[in-house]
């Protein structure tokens, strides 16, 4: 049963909030995170951290570049944030 206004889902029941808030009122997640391929040393690291840290609406990222992965906090467009790090000479999707 849903509520008016509210998630499709039961109280305690844990979903996606944020995908949920996203595609209810069009406002992009607060926090992505993105799988890094390409990466492999702290060179790397910072290419990807400025190339993202570049890109309008993000407010901060952090890498952890043994997992390859990066999360992103602010409001910026996933396909902008993608096209960033491949810019910048590496492979990226959402995760």
């Amino acid at each position: 049963m849903s509520r008016p206004g509210g998630p499709p889902w039961q109280p305690g029941e844990v979903k996606d909030e944020c995908a949920h808030r996203a595609r209810v009122t069009g406002e992009q997640p607060l926090s992505q995170q993105l799988k890094i391929t390409g990466m492999s040393c702290q060179h790397c690291e910072r290419r990807v951290r400025e190339a993202l840290v570049a890109v309008a609406g993000v407010e901060s990222v952090s890498i952890d570049l043994a997992a390859g992965r990066a999360r992103v906090e602010g409001a910026a467009e996933p396909a902008t944030l993608i096209a960033a790090v491949e810019a910048a000479g590496y492979q990226a999707e959402p995760c």
